[in-house]
């Protein structure tokens, strides 16, 4: 069995660039979102899907461990519980995004590229507009 692997960049060449390095493991996925000016990992999550009950809507539960003075667990915990609930699978994702100093706004931008690149990645491996 091969490892199927996806690179995706939002806003690239920018401050707010983003980059997306997912593999399947098997039925697996492993993710690392990085991005800003400066790459790392500062949190971890790992998200599972939960079966469907009758009358509710397909759902995740994920787990986080966050890096001592990160503040990457949302990126981690959003999209391991978005890549997990949408695509039916275990999802691990690494994350590390930085931008010195970093206004709301800048953190909003961050946050949105890093959910677009998580669209496309569900876009590229459904090849379906989700």
């Amino acid at each position: 069995m091969n490892l199927e692997e996806y690179h995706i960049t939002k806003a690239s060449g920018s401050k707010y660039q983003i980059e997306l390095l997912a593999v399947f493991c098997g039925p697996d996925l492993s993710v690392t979102i990085c991005g800003g000016t400066g790459y790392h990992v500062g949190a971890i999550a790992l998200g599972c899907a939960r079966p469907i009950k009758e009358g509710r809507e397909r759902s995740a539960t994920v787990s986080v461990i966050c890096a001592y003075e990160h503040k990457d667990d949302e990126a981690a915990r959003q999209s391991a519980k978005y890549l997990a609930t949408t695509l039916k699978c275990r999802v691990s994702v690494a994350a590390g995004i930085h931008v010195d100093n970093a206004s709301e706004d800048e953190l909003d931008l961050l946050m949105k590229n890093s959910e677009d690149a998580c669209r496309e990645l569900v876009r590229a491996v459904m090849d379906i507009s989700v």
